[in-house]
């Protein structure tokens, strides 16, 4: 049974990760829990302010939104006759990325859904990092991005990015797990800024072993040399008309994160399709 946690601010796009993670479950076993963080901060423009609504007033806001959403999914089942679904909602008053980490270790969640832009999102948390970037780098378990205004399709397609690190194998096997009971071709695409003889030589050797171990239909592995990366894996995601991207969270040190340039991050600004991060 999968157990999967969906963050919501009540937001379109929120409603959008809703949308797709009742239908990514489809006939399968599962736990839905939707937790809604109530703080104290608000975006005005540029802007970060603090709420002048008293405590009181927006907890009980967010509990009657709550209680509409769980009408919501209960007449989902309902109405789709489907009783392999379980679903409870918790609001907690707190840190939004702390208190969702911490929500997602007591779940014991093996996924989390969530929309890449929620109602405050503006200039100043692109600057800052988006609410779902620093949730992807604090999250206990893998986060599924959905973008803005985005359906569901079945999984056909996969696009998985890799940097041809050890671990990989093992991280693309778990995505491969979370998808099911999609069944998809997978591409595996590998990108470099040089074409150096060493590393043709470790490709050839990561793609055979990953074609070899890969739980999909299908498994085609490209290598491509190029500047942007981001936009190399755009490219390849609308020409093959990919359903989900997956890429692996780098281990970076805290200056990295900081001042070093994310390709996670800006993948998540710059992607029109789920996006799956492993981390």
């Amino acid at each position: 049974m999968k157990k999967i946690l969906i963050p919501t601010d009540f937001s379109e796009n929120a409603g959008d990760a809703l949308d797709y993670a009742l239908n990514f479950i489809g006939n399968s076993k599962a736990e839905l829990h939707i937790v809604n963080v109530v703080n104290n901060t608000t975006v005005n423009g540029d802007m970060v302010v603090v709420s002048d609504d008293p405590f009181g007033v927006r907890l009980e806001q967010a509990q009657n939104s709550m209680e509409l959403l769980e009408k919501f999914g209960n007449k989902y089942f309902k109405d789709n006759d489907k009783n392999n679904v379980k679903i409870s909602t918790k609001v907690i008053y707190g840190s939004i990325t702390e208190d969702l980490k911490t929500e997602a270790l007591l779940f014991k969640a093996d996924l989390i859904i969530m929309g890449t832009q929620g109602v405050n999102h503006g200039a100043l948390d692109r600057f800052f990092g988006s609410v779902s970037t620093r949730i992807v780098n604090d999250s206990p378990c893998p986060v599924l991005l959905i973008p803005r205004g985005y359906k569901f399709k079945p999984i056909d397609d996969v696009l998985f990015t890799t940097t041809l690190n050890h671990s990989e194998p093992f991280e693309l096997y778990k995505a491969m797990e979370l998808i099911k009971p999609n069944e998809a071709v997978l591409r595996c695409l590998h990108v470099t800024k040089t074409k150096g003889a060493d590393d043709f030589d470790e490709t050839e050797k990561f793609s055979k072993y990953l074609m070899e171990h890969t739980p999909a239909l299908q498994t085609i592995f490209y290598k491509e040399v190029g500047e942007n990366i981001e936009d190399i894996i755009k490219d390849y995601s609308e020409t093959y008309d990919v359903e989900i991207i997956i890429m692996c969270k780098s281990k970076k040190g805290f200056l990295d994160n900081l001042l070093g340039r994310s390709h996670t991050k800006s993948m998540i600004h710059l992607s029109k399709m789920p996006l799956l991060v492993m981390n």
